[in-house]
């Protein structure tokens, strides 16, 4: 089982897809063009849901949606900086589609 371990708090593999799956529930929290993505009551209230439907801290669940988001824009990044035909840019581009499919709920069901 691979975890990672943010501040105090041990994020299984398991865990993350039951929070980015929670998550998904709740776009104001992640699209930027939802009417209230820019509320900043509507999202604490939005996270509070989502943590306490898993039975964990806020704080955790904020920081660990901050670590995701920031990880898939880095990459995106990447894949634009790549020159056209290069092995680099073939693996972000699968990475970026990887994590897209990811968003979509289509590696959801592949497990740890």
């Amino acid at each position: 089982m691979q975890s990672c371990h943010i501040g105090w708090f041990v994020w299984t593999r398991e865990l993350m897809f039951k929070v980015i799956d929670a998550m998904k529930e709740e776009p104001l929290l992640w699209n930027s063009k939802h009417v209230h993505f820019k509320h900043r009551s509507k999202k604490n209230a939005a996270l509070n849901r989502v943590a306490a439907q898993l039975q964990l801290p806020t704080e955790a669940v904020r920081q660990k949606m901050d670590v995701l988001k920031s990880s898939y824009h880095k990459n995106r990044r990447r894949l634009e900086n790549q020159p056209a035909n290069t092995e680099m840019r073939r693996l972000y581009k699968e990475i970026i589609r990887l994590m897209e499919r990811f968003q979509d709920g289509g590696l959801s069901d592949m497990g740890p």
